[in-house]
This record gives structure tokens, sequence and C-alpha cells, in this order.
């Protein structure tokens, strides 16, 4: 570990090992060049110190040494209004700043067996948040430049298309690699959920996971597109943030490569949907996973969670700009009903309209604390509806049709003549005559051998009914 003064860091300089404030939080990552911005907002915020630290085991010392003060959860008083956020032993935010300690949030604390919580040195903190606040204003100030101005807004192909999934698309796939497809995207949600833990620490992360995890997907769209799409909405863990952002990146990754962007395009937008939901680990865990309806304070809260995104990117080694961009304007809407800043279509990034589609289609298709799932066809009524309404982009909807067609990859579905099955592969353009593998009889008796039909092929044929759910003992990758 080295301790380096602030007013001897030099400009310019790439960053081999992270900075961090004497309290154990980081201030910048690994990889980032240092500007005179951060100088600055070292400066602006009291810091005269940055700590260097090269191994999680040092960053770990350096916060035993700050030494965190513990509270014993029998002392905190319903009521009371907090000055600064608890934490748990693991640097995890229970509390926010400002909020005023309820009964209900007491019962959740002693419920999850913690005896104490713990607070950072006043002082401590507000360096550091000041250091974020500063940095952050700079970030925006240069981003909100770039968006009045309508720079590099727009995406075109900048290349060889990334690939044709349509095409790409198989009507059957082996157990090794459905085995496969099911493994590794465990494994990126596990990973994602490691990164998510960090950030909400305040820990470097190195680009090469969250690269491993849109390598690991992209590959996916590639080589087993199709399949990957049917996953979307399946959860194996509890845990909502890491599962929502892989779904969201793999719809992204198909949508792009629908819209014929370059590899590079195609895994910086991928990027962006990893990211895009980042900000929520500053959210309380009593919001999230609160059961009721959310009051207008608490929306606002999670409404937040696009600037802190923005904000925590720091943490990522050389994350390029547009991608903090779309993550900023992810929930920005056409009509200017979204947030953080209300823009309107000519002021949003292209990535971010991507993101807006695929967010929601993977949100309304999840159950949430306070709501039961939306069945997968109906989200994309939902949406059909908004892009009619101007509150989201045309262009975006029909990419996402074209990549998982009107019935979803991986939806059960009936046919004109009684029979049921499961949607496939999408058709392109044919957006309600996707391919299905029928499974069961008119009277919902398993057939003794599959088909497989492809509604494009056979006009006497259509879909008349979504079903919902999926029939008893099918697996999550049954029919393919």
């Amino acid at each position: 570990m080295k301790v380096l003064e602030v007013d001897k860091l030099p400009a310019g300089q790439r960053l081999v090992f992270p900075y961090y404030h004497e309290s154990g939080r980081l201030l910048l990552a690994s990889g980032r060049v240092l500007e005179n911005e951060h100088l600055r907002s070292l400066r602006e915020a009291g810091i005269r110190q940055v700590f260097e630290c090269d191994t999680e085991d040092e960053v770990v010392r350096l916060r035993n040494v700050a030494g965190r003060k513990m509270i014993p959860i029998e002392s905190l008083v319903s009521g009371a209004l907090l000055e600064q956020p608890l934490f748990d032993e693991d640097g995890i935010v229970l509390l926010t700043k400002g909020q005023t300690i309820k009964p209900s949030y007491l019962a959740i604390l002693k419920r999850r067996g913690l005896a104490h919580v713990y607070v950072d040195p006043v002082q401590k903190v507000y360096e550091v948040e000041r250091f974020n606040l500063e940095l952050l204003r700079g970030v925006a100030r240069q981003l909100e430049e770039r968006i009045q101005a309508e720079k590099d807004l727009r995406v075109s192909p900048d290349g060889r298309a990334f690939g044709d999934i349509t095409r790409r698309q198989k009507i059957h796939y082996s157990i090794d690699e459905k085995d496969a497809l099911l493994s590794n995207r465990r494994g990126v949600v596990e990973k994602t959920d490691d990164i998510l833990k960090k950030i909400a620490r305040g820990s470097a992360v190195a680009s090469e996971i969250t690269d491993s995890c849109i390598e690991t997907l992209a590959q996916h769209i590639l080589d087993t597109p199709n399949l990957l799409l049917a996953t979307t909405f399946l959860r194996e863990k509890d845990d909502y943030l890491a599962e929502h952002a892989v779904g969201v990146c793999s719809i992204a990754l198909a949508m792009g490569a629908t819209l014929s962007y370059s590899e590079r395009q195609v895994k910086e937008l991928a990027l962006a949907a990893f990211l895009a939901d980042l900000g929520m680990v500053k959210v309380p865990d009593e919001i999230l996973k609160k059961p009721g309806t959310l009051t207008a304070e608490e929306w606002r809260e999670i409404r937040k969670h696009p600037i802190h995104g923005l904000n925590m990117i720091q943490q990522f080694s050389a994350i390029p700009e547009t991608v903090g961009l779309a993550v900023y304007q992810s929930h920005e809407r056409e009509d200017g009903s979204g947030y953080p800043r209300q823009r309107r279509a000519m002021h949003i990034h292209d990535y971010a309209r991507i993101l807006a589609v695929a967010d929601m289609y993977v949100a309304m298709g999840s159950a949430r604390y306070w709501r039961p799932a939306m069945a997968p066809y109906q989200a994309i009524e939902t949406l059909v509806r908004m892009a009619a309404k101007g509150t989201i982009h045309p262009d975006m909807i029909r990419a996402l049709l074209k990549s998982i067609s009107l019935y979803p990859i991986g939806s059960w579905v009936q046919l004109n003549t009684g029979e049921r099955g499961r949607v496939i592969a999408s058709n392109g353009d044919a957006i309600d005559r996707p391919i299905v593998t029928v499974l069961l009889d008119s009277q919902g008796r398993a057939l003794r051998e599959a088909k497989v039909v492809d509604l494009k092929g056979k006009p006497h044929l259509k879909v008349v009914k979504y079903v919902e759910g999926s029939p008893d003992g099918q697996s999550a990758t049954a029919g393919f």
C-alpha cells in the first residue's frame, strides 16, 4: 500500500492500481487516466492523500485502520433521522443518510440476524461524498453539453455486422449445448452478483471481469441465440439485480445484432445494458423489497439510480464515455416522460433508446415484491402500445419484435388446431409467425413425438392464444 500526496500526482498518467480514500472507499479505478478534473475534485473535497492498493487484502487492512464505528442494533431509536448511512460488516448500505428509522426497518435488520451496524466517521464520509459529487458534476456537465449539441447521439453500423441471429438460430440443440448454455449463464449471474457486491462495498472492479461476462453472452447470441433468449426470465436464485442485468444484456445483444451493428458497437451496447441498473445497489433493501405500493418519496429514491450509476462507473476501469451516457439516459423516454432530465427524442442516445425497451421488457416480465410478473406476450403488447403513443422509439420496438417475435421465444402458445407448443425461434419481419415446437395435442396430452412447425410457411396455421406458464414436467429448454 502506498500513500500518495494529491498535490504531487501528475495529470495524464494511467492508473496501474486503484486509488482509495483513507476510509477504504474507492476513489478511482485502475486503468483510468488521471485527469485534471479528478485532481480538482480531490482538492475541492479536501482530500490531501490517496492510498494506492494493489490487492483486496490491502483494501481490507485500510478499512480496518480507518475503523468504522460499531453501533448495536438495540441502540437505534425508532423515529430518529439518520445523519449518515448505516452499513453492515461487508460495507453494504442498509439505510441511507436522511432516512427516518422506522420500526419495520429495525424488524428487517433483526430478522437478518444483525447485532450491530456500522457508520463511518462523519468527516471521512463527507470527503468521499464531496469528491463523488464534484466528479459527478464534471462528468454530467460534459455529457449534457454533448446531449444539448446532439453530438454523436445517433448510431449507424460502423463495420461488418456482428451477425444475423435469425439465420443463426437452430431448431434442435444437443443436450451438451443446452447444459453448456445453462451452466455458462449461471456463471455469468454469479459473477454479476459478485460485481454488484464489490461496487456496493466501494471496491474497484477490473474491466476484465465485466468483459468476460459480455464475451460469454455475446458468444451465445452467435452460437445459440434462440436458446439464450428463451432463458430471459429464468430465475435460479433470488437475486433480482444480477438476473435482471443478464436478461437485459441478452436482449440488448439480440437487438444490436438485429440492427446490424458491428461487433464493437454490439459489445459496447451490451456493456451499457449490463451496467444500466448498477445504481440500484444504492437504493436501500427496504425500498427494493417492499411488498406494498411505493410512496412518492420511495419512487424519488429509485429514480436517482441512473445518476448513482453514472457516478459508480468510476469504480470500473476504462469504460467508454458512450456507455456512461447510455446508462445515464436509460430511463429517458421519447415524449419527455422519463428521468433523470426528462429529455426528448432528439436528445436521447440510440443505445439508451435500446436499453429503455430491453429494460422495460425484462422488468415487466419479472416478479417484484410489489407486483406479480407480467406474461412476456403481455409485456410485448404493452411496449407496442407505448411505441404507438410515442413513449418509446418505433425502430427499437421493431428490433425487439424481429429478435424475439410477437410471441417471445420461450413462450407457450396454442395454435388454431388446439395443439400447444413452445416458440423456439423468431422469423424476422414475420413477427406473428414464429417457429413452434408442438408438444401437446388438442386435449393437452403429450405427443409421442414432438413436431416443429414453421408458421411462416404454413398459412393455414396460426397462433390463437398465449398460454400462461409452462405445462407440468417441462424443462427450461423443452422444445429445443
